[in-house]
């Protein structure tokens, strides 16, 4: 008899970002300003699921087109976020579906930036949910949701967001 799909468990949302976990995935979704303190609250759900989930954590975060660049405080962080990653991550992806020059530059940047921080685990930048909910589907290096939850997850944690009145 096949294992019970996990529920997502929404963590946190404020009018900047949500997080939630589904299995061994944590989905980071930002909003408006990527923080620092959120970035340091996700080390310890990452730590907290890398424990849970000995064959290893899945990371997608998703940027929207709303979202601002972090500030250097927060740029700071994320190698922290990385280093810790190293230990528990199978796989890990961005998705960002803005359109126009700012949005391929976003995938650029980020994308170079996965490349020279030369990670032990896969890491891979989308413009497309369908194309990266399959890939970490799909992907070898622990197990995942399926790709229908994946989308499901994502499409959730935006809608709890909308819900949240821009900051003032």
């Amino acid at each position: 008899m096949a294992a019970p799909l996990a529920e997502l468990k929404v963590l946190e949302v404020d009018a900047h970002h949500a997080k939630g976990t589904l299995g061994n995935m944590l989905f980071m979704v930002w909003r408006y300003e990527t923080q620092t303190a959120a970035y340091v609250r996700a080390r310890a759900i990452l730590a907290e699921l890398g424990q849970q989930f000995p064959a290893g954590v899945v990371l997608m975060q998703a940027i929207e087109p709303t979202a601002s660049p972090p500030d250097a405080k927060t740029r700071a962080e994320l190698p922290k976020l990385l280093d810790l990653a190293e230990r528990y991550v199978r796989h890990s992806s961005i998705l960002h579906e803005g359109t126009g020059f700012k949005a391929a530059a976003v995938r650029t940047i980020t994308s170079a930036a996965y490349l020279m921080s030369r990670r032990r685990f896969p890491q891979q930048v989308f413009s497309s949910l369908s194309e990266a909910a399959s890939w970490h589907a799909l992907h070898p290096g622990g197990p995942s949701p399926n790709a229908v939850a994946i989308t499901s997850a994502v499409r959730t944690l935006r809608e709890r967001l909308a819900q949240q009145a821009p900051p003032g």
